[in-house]
């Protein structure tokens, strides 16, 4: 049994109504009736998956200047047009909803990838930070949706967020903009684009503060995804992973307890812990790191596959090809 779907939302994003407005608006009045939404989540997130290919396969092309921070904005395009299309056409659905914002989970850990390996930092820990802090404000926002039914979105959020990484990459490719970012500071010693990592970990562990003050406690179950993800950081603090590593190790804990979140919110409503088998691989990196951590990526990847496919395969009723035409289309056909 599915539970009864209805999606509310409050948005507070400061740019959301701009971006509809100016740049969403126009282009989805041209997408045809006919087209799900949920073609375009999949389509939009290809981009990101691109920008990742490019970033790992040619780091240094100087074509990745420009190609990186337009894949992420063709991205970030695509996902207010699934939601303004499902509006549009009347076709928002429990597995629209569960495709845009779980696939979302991953796409966090590739845009602090990309932009990690966009500028050298003073302070390579403040990458760390910022990926395990983005997860964290991520996973409380889904659990908050799943506790009181509304999906909030803070006034700087993921959009404010991406579109600044799309500013950023864009201006890797300019030496100016480089020496800027590579200046040290008198105070700390952290270098400029540091300091902006550090006021971006800083505003997603302030996203916690908030909810918590707006909805309360998250409870134990939540307290136990959190106290993983310090455990990761703790591990990369000691040496057993390197940052890159560490980013993909928070992906692989937070896809997996935000997909149960998800999970909870639109089937079954139960509430769930973090899978005690991904703690027990995480820290068998501490007795056999090579295997461990090869244990940990293929428990973590074999779990998030398995269960984001037992969750399509329940949500499969709301799967369409294409969108029935209404009367009004039909009449003018």
């Amino acid at each position: 049994m599915i539970r009864p779907y209805k999606y509310r939302v409050i948005d507070h994003s400061i740019l959301t109504p701009y971006m509809r407005k100016y740049v969403a608006g126009p282009v989805a009045r041209m997408l045809p009736g006919f087209l799900p939404a949920n073609f375009i989540t999949l389509f939009s997130n290809l981009f990101i998956y691109y920008a990742l290919f490019r970033q790992l396969s040619s780091p240094d092309h100087p074509y990745n200047f420009w190609l990186l921070p337009l894949c992420l904005f063709l991205y970030t395009l695509g996902d207010h047009l699934d939601g303004m299309q499902a509006k549009k056409t009347g076709t928002g659905s429990p597995l629209g909803e569960y495709l845009d914002h779980y696939l979302d989970v991953f796409n966090s850990g590739i845009v602090v990838f990309l932009l990690a390996n966009a500028y050298p930092a003073s302070h390579s820990w403040l990458v760390v930070v910022l990926a395990g802090s983005t997860y964290l404000a991520h996973a409380m926002t889904m659990h908050e949706q799943y506790r009181t039914g509304w999906l909030v979105f803070e006034k700087i959020g993921s959009l404010e967020g991406v579109l600044l990484c799309v500013l950023f990459l864009a201006g890797s490719g300019i030496d100016a903009v480089r020496q800027l970012m590579a200046f040290i500071i008198p105070l700390g010693g952290l270098s400029v684009f540091s300091v902006i990592l550090l006021l971006a970990s800083l505003g997603g562990l302030g996203t916690l503060f908030t909810i918590s003050r707006r909805s309360g406690a998250p409870g134990i179950k939540f307290y136990s995804f959190a106290a993983l993800q310090v455990t990761i950081f703790l591990l990369w603090q000691t040496g057993h992973f390197n940052v890159h590593q560490a980013i993909l190790s928070f992906t692989l804990a937070a896809g997996s307890y935000i997909g149960t979140v998800m999970y909870g919110h639109l089937i079954n409503g139960k509430e769930y812990f973090t899978d005690p088998l991904l703690w027990l691989a995480i820290l068998s990196v501490l007795l056999w790191p090579v295997q461990g951590m090869l244990a940990l990526w293929l428990y973590g990847a074999l779990t998030i596959v398995s269960l984001f496919t037992f969750t399509v395969y329940r949500l499969r009723s709301f799967w369409v090809w294409y969108n029935p035409l209404r009367q009004a289309e039909e009449g003018q056909g």
